[in-house]
């Protein structure tokens, strides 16, 4: 098995595990979203409300320092 499925593997695990409450965090691992794990806290991004858009995560010296989510409106 390659050093990247057993890494997979080990995300995904623990990533099952976080179904349910944690903190201030509900959510379940059977959707798609954008989470960030910074300092210990967990963070899950909203989806863009129009079901289009992108969500951005700024880095600087190696640290999360933001987050934003824009929206794209489909006509």
């Amino acid at each position: 098995m390659a050093k990247s499925e057993n890494a997979n593997e080990k995300l995904a695990k623990w990533l099952s595990g976080l179904d349910g409450t944690k903190g201030n965090v509900d959510f379940s691992t059977q959707e798609d979203k954008t989470i960030i794990v910074k300092q210990g806290e967990v963070i899950v991004l909203d989806k863009p409300a129009s079901g289009y858009g992108e969500n951005v995560v700024t880095w600087v010296n190696g640290e999360i320092q933001g987050d934003r989510v824009s929206y794209t409106n489909k006509r």
